[in-house]
């Protein structure tokens, strides 16, 4: 598993452009506006959900429990994607391209 942490100080509105691959049925998710924790699964901030084939219903593009793309993702396992993300004041825009 590849995992990659960013954290300046402060960070309110944001524009995040990645390319993504889910391998062999996978879920994994981008997370946002969290808070340290020593351990479990974060309780505060958002999940951009990365989940094409896996048995989760929410899949790619989900807003994870707050705005649910079900049981139809629109982007392909095993093929490189690109999920363009914007947060501001307001929204959060999740848009992938597969």
């Amino acid at each position: 598993m590849r995992r990659a942490t960013w954290s300046p100080t402060a960070l309110s509105d944001f524009e995040l452009s990645v390319n993504v691959k889910c391998e062999g049925k996978s879920n994994s998710g981008i997370f946002f506006h969290t808070r340290f924790q020593k351990s479990g699964w974060p309780v505060h901030g958002y999940e951009a959900q990365v989940c094409n084939g896996y048995k989760d219903p929410r899949k790619t593009g989900s807003i994870y429990s707050f705005s649910d793309i079900r049981d139809k993702s629109p982007a392909r396992d095993d093929r490189w994607f690109n999920y363009h993300l914007v947060k501001d004041a307001f929204t959060i825009v999740p848009a992938p391209a597969g």
